[in-house]
């Protein structure tokens, strides 16, 4: 989400807005591609190292991937 709008797969843009990194995460995770969804979350943890939810959301992610120890690290 943007200002306010939901935003479509196809419009986000990483190049331009890091934190699309951080939406591709949640659309991963959200449509069940627990792997995609780390990926992006990594991704978006090394473009936005401050935004807690990036992190948040990677220990989720890790969770259902029953990778415990990483996603305690995460947490």
């Amino acid at each position: 989400m943007k200002n306010g709008y939901l935003i479509m797969s196809d419009e986000l843009d990483p190049t331009k807005d890091p934190d699309d990194f951080f939406e591709l995460g949640v659309r991963e995770l959200d449509s069940g591609n627990i792997n995609k969804a780390i990926d992006a979350f990594k991704k978006a943890i090394k473009a936005n190292p401050g935004d807690p939810r990036s992190y948040s959301n990677i220990g989720i992610a890790y969770e259902l991937a029953k990778e415990y120890d990483k996603a305690r690290s995460a947490y």
